[in-house]
């Protein structure tokens, strides 16, 4: 088997379920703006850290103006192919999101590149996670194809996370961990896909609460 195939063949081994759309009107915006990172604004982005693991194959960084991020699979010392990860992420400062004093959430991201390289082995990223109220939330948001766009991501404790683009919601259910850290939002992007590779650039992230 050449390494093509001995690549597509991993990464069909490791690819994840499908998920699921459908239509559903958006709720009334009754929300507070709690945050905005406008990354083409000088000091925006300086809040957020960002990893490229390994160097070489991933990179998370602003540039031009976008929170750019950026990962290819690539091989192993030992010849395997290998999975980099590129992340950014805030810590937020709100201190009602502190106290867990919002009963409900919602993240605008407003992208200008998604080249996800998607096809039959990968679709859970990009991964948004959210923590608050003593949980991480998690929610692979790479079902909207026609993009670039605005993906709004909303939480409650009920629903936890869900995503929705152009009228069109997710119907992938988002998965909560125990986490006893400060309030957080993490996006990141792994490089397995069909592809071998993922590009992002993000012009904007709003963040609202009630």
């Amino acid at each position: 088997m050449d390494g093509g195939l001995a690549r597509r063949a991993w990464l069909a081994a490791v690819s994840l379920a499908g998920m699921g759309l459908s239509t559903s009107a958006s709720a009334a915006d009754d929300l507070q703006r709690l945050a905005q990172w406008d990354f083409a604004q000088a000091g925006a982005g300086r809040p957020w850290r960002t990893t490229g693991q390994p160097a070489s194959a991933a990179k998370a960084r602003i540039d031009g103006g976008l929170l750019a991020l950026d990962a290819q699979v690539y091989d192993t010392p030992a010849g395997q192919p290998a999975c980099p990860l590129a992340a950014a992420e805030v810590t937020l400062g709100d201190a009602r999101l502190r106290k867990g004093q919002l009963s409900r959430l919602a993240i605008d991201i407003e992208v200008k590149r998604w080249a996800l390289g998607l096809g039959r082995f990968d679709d859970d990223v990009p991964r948004l996670e959210l923590v608050y109220r003593g949980q991480r939330h998690q929610l692979g948001l790479s079902g909207f194809k026609a993009m670039p766009g605005t993906v709004r991501v909303e939480w409650t404790a009920a629903a936890g996370l869900v995503a929705s683009y152009d009228g069109v919601h997710s119907a992938r259910p988002s998965k909560a961990t125990p986490d006893a850290g400060p309030p957080l939002l993490r996006l990141w992007i792994d490089g397995c896909s069909e592809g071998m590779a993922q590009s992002l650039r993000i012009a904007r992230i709003t963040l609202w609460g009630r």
